[in-house]
């Protein structure tokens, strides 16, 4: 495992405040490159050994056993996730007006009026509306590279990458996973992973919170 800060103080029990953990500050504090820079060297060279590594913090139990995972991410790959997904919402979604996940409220609610306010004239008339919604299952989790490596491919070329948003799935199955939830260390006093089912590595899928633009882009 490596020694970057934030396992050094898991160590100690303490994580330091959670402004300290800001994804703005520590830029500014740990004198990354440009954001363009920083990208071309993803692009080159991939991720560093130290960030491969991702906590999985259980959220969303209030009403059910099973929980959804959300992934705790390295600050490198914090911002490559950050970078990419607003290369991707700044550039494309208004391509597609069907995505509404960067809308503010006043937007979205004046989207629905505009989508529904002819339903009370076509009941009038005799028509029935349906709506339908749907909801996909483990949707993050069922993303394979197999089924998205070709438009984060055609992404990359677009944006003048060869391999940037084509890395989503290497930052997932070359890392390290943790459940992250307070019960145990998932590592020794000498800096190893412990062997534990909370702690594996080659995960296949993707994890909440992460890529959410790109799965949105290719569903």
């Amino acid at each position: 495992i490596s020694n970057q800060h934030g396992f050094l103080a898991m160590l100690h029990g303490n994580i330091g405040p959670s402004y300290m953990r800001s994804v703005l500050l520590q830029f500014l504090d740990d004198n990354f490159p440009p954001p363009a820079l920083f990208l071309m060297d993803i692009d080159r060279n991939g991720f560093h050994p130290d960030d491969n590594v991702i906590g999985l913090f259980p959220k969303e139990r209030e009403l059910k056993i099973e929980c959804r995972l959300f992934g705790l991410l390295p600050l490198r790959k914090r911002l490559y996730v950050v970078l990419t997904e607003a290369l991707i919402a700044d550039n494309l979604f208004r391509y597609f007006p069907e995505i509404t996940m960067t809308f503010d409220s006043v937007t979205l609610q004046t989207k629905i009026h505009t989508n529904t306010r002819a339903q009370p004239r076509f009941k009038r008339q005799g028509f029935h509306t349906v709506i339908v919604n749907t909801d996909f299952s483990k949707w993050n989790s069922n993303m394979r590279e197999e089924e998205t490596n070709i438009l984060f491919g055609d992404l990359d070329n677009l944006f003048g990458f060869k391999n940037v948003i084509s890395r989503t799935h290497s930052m997932f199955n070359e890392s390290t996973m943790y459940l992250a939830d307070n019960t145990y260390l998932p590592i020794n006093q000498q800096g190893d992973w412990i062997n534990d089912p909370r702690v594996w590595t080659n995960h296949l899928g993707g994890i909440e919170g992460l890529r959410q633009k790109g799965w949105t882009l290719i569903t």
